[in-house]
C-alpha cells in the first residue's frame, strides 16, 4: 500500500469524515473504499457515473473477494452489505436517498463515495442527472470523492461544489503520464490537407 493510499484510507476510516482522493488512473485508489469497509464494519456506497464504471468496480470486487451489491430502485435495505455500487441515474432517485438515510441513521453508513467525481462538474451542463447530484450529498453523512483528473486548480472549486468543508483532507499524486506524448496539429492545416487529398482523388 502506497503512503497515499494509507493516508486515504485512514481518513476514511475516521467518523463523519469527508476526504478528496486525486489519484492516478491505475494507482489503486478502489482499495481505499474496500479496506475501510473491512476496518470499520460499516457499509460504503459507491456511485459511479457510467455503466462500464460500475462493470469495472464489480470485476475489482469479485477478485477482491469483496462482498457487494448493486442497488437498484427496487433493492431492499443494504444495512450489512460492506460495498454497494449505483450508477448517478438511480442514485439521484427517491428510493436510494430514503434507503441511505435509513442507513446513516441506523449508523451503518461508512461514507458515500463518488468516483470519477470530477464529472460532476464536467457533465452537469449535458447530464440531467447531474444537476440533481446536490440532493444527494446535502445531507450530513461523510463525502468520499475520488478522481484520477483532478487539476489543482479544480480542488477547491469541487469542495465547494461538494458543499466539503474548507479543511477537508486532499490527499493527492502527480497525475503527469510521462510515457504520453501529445501531438498537437492546427485544424486549418488538417483541413488543407484533406482538401488537396479530395482534389487529387477527383
Amino acid at each position: 500500500m502506497s503512503s497515499e493510499q494509507y493516508k486515504a484510507v485512514k481518513c476514511a476510516i475516521e467518523e463523519n469524515l469527508d476526504l478528496l482522493v486525486a489519484l492516478p488512473t491505475g494507482s489503486g485508489k478502489s482499495i481505499i473504499p474496500m479496506v475501510a469497509a473491512t476496518v470499520t464494519k460499516k457499509t460504503f456506497v459507491i456511485v459511479v457515473p457510467l455503466i462500464s464504471l460500475l462493470e469495472d468496480w464489480e470485476r475489482r470486487l469479485r477478485k477482491a473477494g469483496m462482498r457487494y451489491i448493486v442497488f437498484k430502485a427496487t433493492s431492499p435495505p443494504f444495512y450489512d452489505c460492506p460495498i454497494v455500487l449505483t450508477t448517478t441515474d438511480t442514485a439521484v432517485g427517491e428510493e436510494f436517498s430514503d434507503t441511505i438515510r435509513r442507513c446513516y441513521a441506523d449508523k451503518s453508513l461508512g461514507a458515500l463515495v463518488l468516483d470519477e467525481v470530477h464529472e460532476i462538474l464536467a457533465s452537469k451542463t449535458f447530464r440531467p442527472c447531474m444537476q440533481k447530484m446536490w440532493g444527494v450529498w446535502k445531507l450530513i453523512y461523510p463525502i468520499i470523492g475520488m478522481s484520477g483528473t483532478i487539476p489543482v486548480n479544480m480542488e477547491q472549486h469541487l469542495l465547494s461544489e461538494l458543499c466539503l468543508k474548507p479543511n477537508t483532507p486532499v490527499v493527492c499524486q502527480s497525475s503527469n503520464r510521462l510515457e504520453l506524448t501529445y501531438i498537437i496539429k492546427s485544424p486549418l492545416t488538417e483541413l488543407a490537407g484533406l482538401t488537396m487529398r479530395i482534389q487529387n482523388i477527383s
